[in-house]
């Protein structure tokens, strides 16, 4: 092709082309899916791996600005094993988005507030706490959580749903489920975190409700404002704020 006949692709294109990777990221969750592979995503990719990748792509664009929401372009829709991957990344103290525990501490804070309190008291994370997704306790694929918290002195079990109905029994079946993973683990606090797209109590009296609302508020909470907001980790994470936001 001759030079003057040469497009040059709009500014934000090679950025956008890197968010397949997220897919990547996503790929570990969906249990026995494969994929099919493209150009822009390796194998192994996890959403640390995104994050770096596109901050990359985005410092050597030229003329690069503020991106558009990255995880709508990404084809999150309304896939909940998708948006519940993002999630763990988020709760994840060692991600790369670089604020430690501070969005699981609000969104601890924001909970104890709405009333739950009786229900969290005692109740310690500290600061070696793991996060895993697609957790399966004892290795039962019935019996898979989205999201598993293990702390200084307590499992947290978060259900993540969208539009999916409830499972027959699933919400006792998790809280069975989390205190034999409590006893197993030698911890002493144990609790189901329900997550829907509508607020309403659980009415069994010992699972905790939130709402996508509740996510994005400790997430905008725990983003500081000035340079760090600014930053490409804190974009993407009050974008992830916006987006899930818009669940409901």
């Amino acid at each position: 092709m001759s030079k003057s006949l040469r497009v040059t692709p709009p500014r934000n294109e090679a950025q956008i082309s890197t968010l397949a990777a997220v897919f990547a990221a996503l790929r570990e969750a969906r249990q026995g899916s494969k994929p099919r592979p493209s150009r822009d995503w390796q194998p192994r990719a996890t959403v640390t791996e995104f994050v770096e990748a596109y901050a990359e792509k985005r410092r050597t664009t030229r003329g690069a600005t503020a991106p558009l929401n990255v995880w709508g372009i990404a084809g999150l829709k309304r896939d909940e094993v998708r948006i519940a991957a993002v999630l763990a990344w988020v709760l994840d103290r060692r991600g790369s988005h670089g604020l430690g525990d501070a969005v699981t501490t609000s969104l601890i804070e924001r909970l104890t507030d709405a009333g739950n309190a009786a229900l969290l008291d005692g109740l310690v994370l500290g600061q070696r706490y793991f996060v895993r997704r697609e957790f399966s306790a004892f290795g039962v694929p019935d019996d898979r959580v989205d999201i598993s918290i293990v702390g200084e002195n307590c499992v947290l079990f978060v259900e993540c749903k969208i539009d999916a109905p409830e499972g027959h029994e699933q919400i006792e079946r998790y809280n069975r489920l989390v205190d034999a993973k409590v006893k197993a683990a030698g911890k002493t606090h144990g609790r189901v975190l329900y997550l829907t797209a509508s607020d309403g109590a659980v009415p069994d009296g010992r699972t905790i409700p939130l709402t996508w609302k509740d996510i994005a508020a400790a997430i905008r909470a725990a983003v500081p404002t000035g340079d760090h907001r600014q930053s490409l980790q804190g974009q993407l994470l009050v974008q992830f704020a916006d987006y899930v936001r818009r669940l409901h």
